[in-house]
């Protein structure tokens, strides 16, 4: 009677790694967050699918006092938000968009300098991550090689009768 063999241990963990390998590349909702002046200072914030961060919270920190909000609010169903910054107030202004996890911080420099409709540039701060590197893949891929290895051992181990001492 022949008897059955199965495949190593290691031939389900070269497939797992090959797989992940190929996988196309895993994208996070980023954040896009557009400042325009007009009388005051208007935020779009998007994902990076183009869709709109309906109701996403805003908070806004004044220069110099970068713990205490000076306002709170929420974008609207387009993701548009606008508020004007004090005059007197000159600075980097802080603005945070959030939701579900997602969001950017935004830092806006005062006086603004763009005229009236334009984008002003800013330092946005994304919270998140986009494509992961091939080392971060080979990692992953060797942390569930590993995991896949060791949960069969535990279960081999198991299976198989104690010697007779």
């Amino acid at each position: 009677m022949r008897r059955r063999t199965s495949p190593p241990l290691w031939s389900g963990g070269l497939l797992g790694t090959l797989l992940s390998l190929a996988a196309p590349p895993l994208l996070a909702h980023a954040v896009a967050v557009e400042a325009r002046v007009v009388p005051g200072i208007a935020l779009q914030a998007r994902y990076d699918s183009g869709e709109p961060m309906a109701q996403a919270q805003v908070v806004i920190y004044r220069p110099n006092q970068p713990m205490t909000p000076a306002q709170i609010g929420l974008t609207d169903a387009q993701g548009r938000f606008q508020f004007v910054p004090t005059p007197a107030e000159e600075g980097v202004w802080s603005l945070q968009v959030r939701q579900a996890g997602h969001g950017a911080m935004v830092h806006l420099p005062m006086p603004l300098t763009a005229p009236e409709g334009e984008v002003v540039p800013a330092v946005v701060a994304v919270a998140g991550f986009g494509q992961l590197t091939i080392v971060q893949k080979i990692v992953m891929a060797l942390s569930i090689v590993w995991g896949l290895i060791g949960t069969a051992l535990f279960f081999y181990a198991r299976r198989t009768p104690n010697a007779p001492s």
